[in-house]
């Protein structure tokens, strides 16, 4: 790499910087060749399309006051190589929990969980986490604050979403 590929290459990258935009890569790799290093990256991760293993989430209402207590919104299970091909989602009409996992990603953070608002239309909480292995209690819990919802005479402030991740039996 020559000294005028340093400076175009330093330049990009503090025009694109603040624009969240910066990607990793040589200056001399091909757009093709880029791809076939993120197909690799990806083919070398644990969880394929035929991943059997079970993913259950929840999402749920909760409220703190007086006690502690939660009220079901949503919830799925499936095999993990559903989440890799297409990603999951579950909702109650107002509120969706969806997981994916996004082979693009340069991290190892390629695993994706969101709780987002359908009226409002944005993400409440999201987190993004290394793919997921057995062993554990959950995964990720989220929990957002939302405008409060009334079920069975109990209001509820916040929602939040949790899931865990099994061998099938």
């Amino acid at each position: 790499m020559n000294m005028l590929s340093i400076n175009k290459l330093s330049w990009t990258l503090l025009v694109l910087a603040p624009a969240g935009l910066v990607a990793c890569g040589s200056p001399d790799a091909t757009t093709e060749e880029a791809a076939q290093d993120g197909v690799a990256q990806a083919a070398a991760q644990p969880a394929t399309t035929n991943d059997p293993r079970l993913l259950s989430c929840f999402l749920e209402y909760q409220a703190f006051v007086p006690t502690w207590q939660v009220a079901p919104a949503a919830s799925f299970v499936t095999t993990f190589g559903r989440v890799v091909d297409t990603g999951v989602w579950a909702s109650d009409g107002a509120y969706q929990l969806s997981v994916e996992v996004n082979p693009g990603v340069v991290s190892s953070l390629k695993f994706e969980a969101d709780i987002f608002d359908i009226a409002a239309g944005h993400v409440l909480s999201s987190v993004e986490l290394p793919l997921p292995q057995v062993g554990g209690d959950w995964l990720f819990e989220l929990d957002g604050t939302i405008p409060p919802v009334t079920r069975s005479g109990v209001t509820f402030p916040g929602i939040r979403a949790y899931c865990s991740i099994k061998n099938p039996s």
